[in-house]
């Protein structure tokens, strides 16, 4: 799977591939 992180309608950072819950919660936490 691949998830874009998008910031103002641009696309800021990629996440491809599995990932834990904890992980995905880390990067989310950058942007938020």
């Amino acid at each position: 799977p691949t998830m874009l992180i998008k910031k103002d309608g641009q696309v800021v950072d990629t996440i491809v591939g599995y990932h834990t819950k904890e992980q995905l919660q880390k990067k989310l936490e950058e942007y938020i």
